[in-house]
């Protein structure tokens, strides 16, 4: 009996030691919750969290400096709102406000030569054929060097005003429309009117400029060359400079836009003048400001 008790103690004692050797190897294998196993996170310092700001503008060159200091000048005296811009066909652009909306007068009638040229490129119209009795070619060279407001009408009737203003969308024309006929008085109460920008003109002109090597620029520029209307741009400029323009007027509106080919280098200018009290004023401030462009790209 005595042998037997001294047995099962024996075995009891055995199985406690066991257990607690179990029960530490478990509390081993667990991983302790320390700060030990934490990795802290630190905020951000607020002044290196980056700001949802707008991209600072470029910083302009003393050539834009000096351009923008003389268009200023030369339109100080001006009581209205002008628009210009400068390209000096190496992507250099000078401007303000080119991408604003304003009335074009006669200056849509670029846009919608064009478009009469788009068609005959493609087959659907030839210099001799004839619109409202008048051959293409007559109604193109009227349209743009004396600005015949009848063959503009003569072409706004043939194609429509909503072919039209399709076709300056497609082209990227974004702020030109047209909205009535030359001269249509009834239209113009209506408070309907045509419109371009800065920007668009400018596309046109870089357009027809780089693109000499097709017939259709070519033929575009030879009749801006050829513009009979003088009083702006050109007027004092050094006799024998070439210029390749048109002009725009309205009762409260002076436009002139072109290239000006030199010696030393070509550059468009666009001029865009609205809500005049004198038209006097913007042709004289046109023609100093062209001359000015002149004198300072040239020297």
């Amino acid at each position: 009996m005595k042998k037997f008790l001294l047995f099962t103690g024996g075995l009891a004692v055995l199985v406690l030691i066991f257990s607690l050797v179990v029960f530490f190897n478990e509390r081993e294998e667990k991983p302790r919750k320390t700060t030990e196993n934490i990795v802290a996170v630190s905020p951000v310092p607020t002044e290196l969290v980056p700001e949802h700001t707008e991209m600072p503008e470029e910083t302009p060159s003393e050539a834009e400096r000096e351009i923008k200091a003389l268009m200023d000048d030369a339109f100080s005296g001006v009581s209205g709102t002008c628009h210009w811009g400068v390209y000096t066909f190496g992507d250099v652009m000078y401007c303000r406000n080119d991408t604003a909306s304003v009335p074009s007068a006669s200056v849509i009638k670029l846009f919608i030569m064009e478009y009469v040229f788009d068609r005959m490129n493609v087959g659907e119209l030839e210099y001799d054929s004839t619109i409202a009795g008048t051959r293409v070619k007559t109604l193109l060279e009227n349209m743009i060097t004396v600005s015949d407001n009848s063959a503009t009408n003569a072409f706004i009737d043939y194609f429509g005003m909503d072919t039209l203003n399709a076709y300056f969308a497609a082209e990227g024309y974004a702020d030109t429309r047209l909205e009535r006929r030359m001269l249509d008085y009834d239209a113009m109460a209506a408070g309907k009117e045509n419109y371009t920008s800065v920007w668009d003109v400018t596309q046109f002109l870089k357009k027809v400029y780089n693109n000499q090597s097709e017939w259709t620029c070519a033929d575009m520029l030879g009749i801006l060359k050829r513009q009979q209307v003088k009083t702006k741009i050109p007027r004092k400029l050094p006799g024998g400079v070439t210029v390749a323009h048109k002009t725009g007027e309205l009762s409260t509106v002076e436009n002139d836009v072109g290239i000006i080919f030199t010696e030393k280098m070509d550059f468009a200018v666009v001029f865009l003048c609205s809500d005049l009290s004198s038209t006097n004023g913007a042709r004289e401030a046109i023609s100093s400001a062209s001359r000015e462009l002149y004198d300072y790209l040239t020297k």
